[in-house]
C-alpha cells in the first residue's frame, strides 16, 4: 500500500487560466508543499506514518474516519479520541454513503484524520463538509 501527498504547485493550479488573480501567479513553486512519495505497510504502516509525520497536530478532541480499529487511538493515546467506520471496531457505527449529518455539534473536535476514506464515496463533497463543520 502506498500513499502520495500532494500539493500542487502553482503551474499545476493556475495552467492557462485568464481569470486568476495576479498574487497567484506569482507565486513560485516553494511556496507550495513539495511531493512527498510514502509507501506504507498496510494499515498499521499508515497509521505510524501519521503519527510520525503530524504527531504536533494529533491533539485536544479528535475524530478519526474509517477507523477500522482504532488504531490512531492506541499510538495517541492522549488524544479525546472518537472513531467512526461502517465496520471494525469503531466508537460509532455509522455509514457515510447514507449519512446526510454527522452526529456532532460544529466544532466538535480540534483534529479530523480521514484517509483512504473520501475517495469511495458518491456523496464525498457534502460528506467533506461535514468533517469540517
Amino acid at each position: 500500500m502506498s500513499g502520495v501527498f500532494h500539493s500542487p504547485r502553482s503551474d499545476d493550479i493556475i495552467g492557462s487560466v485568464p481569470e486568476v488573480d495576479e498574487t497567484f501567479r506569482h507565486c513560485s513553486s516553494r511556496d507550495f508543499m513539495n511531493i512527498e512519495y510514502v509507501t506504507f505497510n498496510g494499515r498499521d504502516g499508515r497509521a505510524n506514518y501519521l503519527v510520525q509525520r503530524y504527531r504536533s497536530l494529533l491533539q485536544g478532541r479528535m475524530l478519526d474516519v474509517g477507523c477500522d480499529t482504532r488504531r490512531l487511538h492506541t499510538l495517541v493515546p492522549e488524544v479525546q479520541y472518537t472513531g467512526i467506520d461502517i465496520g471494525g471496531d469503531p466508537d460509532i457505527t455509522i455509514n457515510l454513503e447514507t449519512c446526510e449529518r454527522l452526529p456532532f455539534d460544529d466544532d466538535s473536535f480540534d483534529c479530523v484524520v480521514c484517509t483512504d476514506v473520501l475517495e469511495h464515496l458518491q456523496n464525498f463533497h457534502a460528506m467533506f463538509e461535514q468533517l469540517v463543520r
